[in-house]
């Protein structure tokens, strides 16, 4: 993926998240909730973004834009400026997983899309793959049933050379 297009994605997400005039309504629910509990809320806003949530028990930070010192950039929720939620990280290889986060680890479903389109959708579970998933291959056109367990690909309906180039992919993915 070319550095334009690495950018109007990230660009595109941001502006999809984040730049919003109005107080979204599940923010506003969480505000009168936390206020209505005499909780400690904090909320700053700049240009436009949420940056800062919290409650006196945990950082939780509901939108949050992160550049890392190595280029990724994390656009989600997060937990103490780590990733832990719903969230997309853009890589510097212009690799983009968008999906579940716990405590800065992959975990949950998402979608992982590689910078030439290829694609994977499933659950990951302490950062590896595990269960059904689907594999997308640019060069067919067409999608593949997989299945893994604790990272290993164990099941593939697709043919043999398909399935070499998804394995191939596997050991570069983040």
């Amino acid at each position: 993926m070319s550095s334009i297009a690495h950018n109007k994605v990230l660009e595109s997400l941001q502006m999809k998240r984040a730049n919003k005039t109005a107080t979204p309504p599940a923010l506003q629910a969480v505000q009168e909730k936390w206020s209505n509990d005499n909780e400690n809320v904090s909320l700053s806003r700049k240009a436009g973004k949420y940056s800062n949530i919290h409650r006196s028990q945990e950082n939780l930070v509901l939108e949050e834009i992160i550049i890392y010192s190595d280029g990724r950039k994390y656009i989600g929720i997060t937990k103490g400026r780590t990733p832990h939620g719903y969230g997309t990280m853009v890589y510097n290889s212009g690799d983009i997983f968008d999906g579940g986060w716990s405590s800065g680890i992959i975990h949950g479903q998402g979608t992982y899309v590689w910078s030439d389109g290829t694609t994977y959708r499933g659950v990951w579970y302490g950062g590896d793959k595990h269960g059904l998933g689907s594999y997308f291959s640019p060069k067919s056109g067409e999608w593949y049933k997989c299945e893994f367990e604790k990272g290993k690909l164990i099941t593939f309906e697709g043919s043999e050379s398909e399935k070499a180039a998804f394995v191939k992919k596997q050991a570069k993915t983040m």
